[in-house]
């Protein structure tokens, strides 16, 4: 599991951690490894719900606050 993908971390998190209990880690890791499972068996399209535009525009003002020229 690469969990750099933004879309599938974010929907792990939104989905089943924050609407679940876990008495341990093990517990958590068995849940997140059983609903990739699911997904993976029943996989849904992700929906972007911004423009592109919208998106560039928050990447260059974040640029300008970090004061990053590239």
């Amino acid at each position: 599991m690469v969990w750099n993908q933004h879309p599938v971390r974010s929907l792990i998190t939104e989905r089943m951690i924050r609407r679940g209990t876990f008495r341990s880690v093990e517990e958590l890791e068995r849940a997140i490894y059983a609903w990739l499972a699911n997904w993976n068996n029943k996989p849904q399209p992700f929906v972007w719900k911004a423009t592109a535009d919208v998106i560039l525009d928050k990447v260059r003002r974040c640029k300008e606050l970090a004061g990053t020229p590239h």
